[in-house]
């Protein structure tokens, strides 16, 4: 098959991805921008739809443009410096990046606590845990989703105080505002572990990240100031979003 090409033996692909840089280099794309549809590109350059993926998905794979699930291509934006220390959670993390952070309460259950949750939080068989599921935000753009584990023995009203913390109630709502309204006025991170994977289906659509896109996932064990472990986090963030800084 021959390679349809532009003038001096260019790909037309490389053209397009060329012509998109420009854009992006000149701010006639700004981070965060919405890029034309494929068939807008498409009839720009007088190629099919296939040529125009292909370009796309270099951008992509260069770190250049997200894809985002059912809203389209966008130029990436800078990546959030996230730092994890002893005791800098989302809310300072998000501000500290000059961005607005919010979440939403996507749901909360009681349940009997699982292997893995029982051994992070040191609990029986038969154990019970609130599990409190959140997504946070970056001015608006999905950072984070995945559900904290809180002993029911210890946080029984737990729950209830993220559902009213996350309907405007007397409560900032974050994590730390509400352990506060508990009693809870003092905690940290105990241990943190990470590792890179595949999305599930649920993160695509609460992420709004691409097929192909990795999550970094953390398992954070926090304790109060009496050291008795009181969550443990299992939360997906956006790779394509991030940069985590540890602090030691």
């Amino acid at each position: 098959m021959t390679k349809r090409t532009a003038v001096g033996g260019i790909s037309v692909w490389r053209r397009i991805v060329d012509s998109i840089v420009d854009d992006i280099n000149r701010g006639a794309l700004a981070p965060g921008g919405r890029l034309p549809s494929a068939p807008e590109i498409a009839a720009r350059f007088g190629v099919n739809r296939l040529t125009v993926l292909r370009a796309l998905s270099h951008l992509e794979n260069e770190g250049m443009v997200s894809v985002e699930h059912g809203r389209g291509t966008f130029v990436s934006r800078d990546l959030i410096n996230y730092h994890f220390g002893d005791r800098k959670y989302f809310e300072e993390n998000i501000l500290g990046n000059q961005k607005k952070p919010s979440r939403k309460l996507i749901s909360v259950e009681q349940a009997q606590a699982s292997p893995p949750v029982r051994a992070a939080l040191g609990l029986r068989e038969g154990d019970r845990v609130v599990v409190v599921t959140i997504l946070s935000e970056a001015d608006g753009v999905p950072i984070s989703y995945g559900p904290s584990y809180f002993p029911e023995e210890l946080l029984p009203n737990i729950g209830i105080a993220f559902e009213k913390a996350s309907h405007g109630g007397d409560t900032p709502f974050s994590t730390s505002a509400v352990l506060k309204k508990l009693g809870v006025n003092d905690y940290h991170r105990k241990s943190v572990r990470m590792r890179s994977r595949p999305p599930t289906t649920i993160e695509i659509e609460r992420l709004k990240i691409p097929l192909t896109e990795q999550v970094l996932q953390t398992d954070v064990v926090n304790a109060d100031a009496e050291n008795r472990l009181i969550s443990f986090g299992q939360t997906a963030y956006a790779a394509s979003r991030v940069e985590f800084v540890f602090e030691v």
